[in-house]
């Protein structure tokens, strides 16, 4: 059996510290987990509410435990995807890829309806961008090329660089507490 460890990366008011010093701990969790011999260390990607989490950029924080260890992968649970451009974000998961030796993996989920408003984004076109861009993604993964033609997003004849470490990509997972997410993911 394969164990992982997950962490919110939590900074609640009673307890608050340093934003510099929750992620230094945080590394050394997962220089830590390495040693213990955890196979995975997940956290989410989650914005405006400290409380919860500082977690705002996984794929930063991965790309700098990477440089700590040699074996542990690294998930996210999960990416807003509608927060996201993804042409820019296929971009950025491919350079964490080269970063980590390919040893990242991906979730994504639509986010909590709260979120939409802090970030300028219609709360209705949250499910038709999130559509889209794992549509966009899935694309770019099976082509050079990328032309893409949505609601939201618009793309001709892209090549995504930098490429991939794995192929044909990083292991998908998806999150969601909705019916339609639900349906979506039975269908991938």
């Amino acid at each position: 059996m394969k164990f992982g460890i997950y962490v919110e990366m939590q900074n609640p008011p009673q307890y608050r510290k340093p934003h510099t010093q929750v992620y230094q701990e945080i590394l050394e969790q997962i220089e830590h987990a390495e040693r213990m011999g955890f196979r995975t260390f997940s956290t989410l990607e989650h914005h405006w509410f400290e409380e919860f989490s500082i977690s705002t950029n996984p794929l930063a924080l991965y790309a700098a435990a990477a440089q700590r260890t040699k074996e542990i992968r690294f998930r996210t649970c999960s990416h807003v995807l509608p927060l996201h451009n993804p042409m820019v974000f296929l971009g950025q998961v491919a350079a964490v890829d080269i970063l980590t030796g390919g040893r990242i993996e991906l979730s994504f989920g639509r986010g909590h309806a709260w979120v939409y408003p802090k970030a300028s984004i219609p709360l209705e076109e949250g499910r038709g961008r999130f559509v889209e861009s794992l549509e966009i993604l899935e694309q770019a993964w099976a082509n050079e090329v990328l032309t893409y033609k949505g609601k939201y997003y618009q793309v001709e004849n892209v090549r995504i660089v930098p490429e991939l470490v794995q192929k044909p990509h990083p292991k998908i997972y998806t999150g969601g507490a909705s019916n339609h997410n639900y349906e979506l993911a039975g269908q991938k």
